[in-house]
């Protein structure tokens, strides 16, 4: 389960991608049916694509929503770096790129100056990695601004949904997970 995964943080360094750029646009834009380039194993379950969100999040089946609730029983197999009302304007996009050679490629999914709750929020970047081989994900942020409001979720769930199918996490010095509602 989601909740089985173990949390940690960590200080590094952030690099902007240049890849190809999701079809994803505008308010509530998603991209379906993206190849990872190699099998992916998510709680239990292998993956070969995932689709995107403007929304800040990848869901690797199932549907997405703006609504950020990691312990829902029907928005599953989320990965959130910040899962809100996310808003992708003229200056701004989702690019993905896959980089490095089997057995250790890294997908890179990559929101670059989205705008948080709409056309006039404050810019942000962020990435999600997944690691070929080790499975590992990694949340990536680069130049954050403070919201205008917005209240976003940041975790990951699984294909069950709800208590302890999910790890939500509350960011801090040092930041804390929670699995259950």
């Amino acid at each position: 389960t989601a909740a089985d995964y173990i949390f940690s943080s960590s200080t590094g360094t952030y690099s902007a991608i240049t890849g190809n750029i999701s079809t994803a646009a505008g308010d509530d834009g998603t991209q379906s049916t993206i190849a990872i380039g190699f099998t992916f194993r998510y709680c239990g379950t292998n993956y070969t694509t995932f689709n995107v969100s403007i929304n800040g999040h990848i869901y690797l089946s199932g549907a997405s929503t703006w609504t950020n609730d990691l312990a829902s029983t029907t928005n599953k197999t989320i990965i959130a770096p910040l899962w809100d009302d996310l808003y992708d304007d003229a200056g701004s996009d989702v690019q993905y790129q896959l980089s490095g050679s089997s057995p250790n490629q890294v997908m890179t999914i990559h929101w670059r100056q989205i705008r948080w709750t709409g056309p006039s929020g404050s810019q942000q970047n962020f990435q999600i990695k997944l690691y070929e081989t080790t499975n590992i994900i990694e949340f990536v942020y680069g130049a954050m601004n403070t919201p205008v409001s917005g209240t976003a979720s940041i975790g990951i769930n699984d294909a069950t949904g709800g208590s302890g199918h999910f790890i939500s996490i509350t960011p801090a010095a040092s930041p804390a997970s929670s699995s259950t509602v």
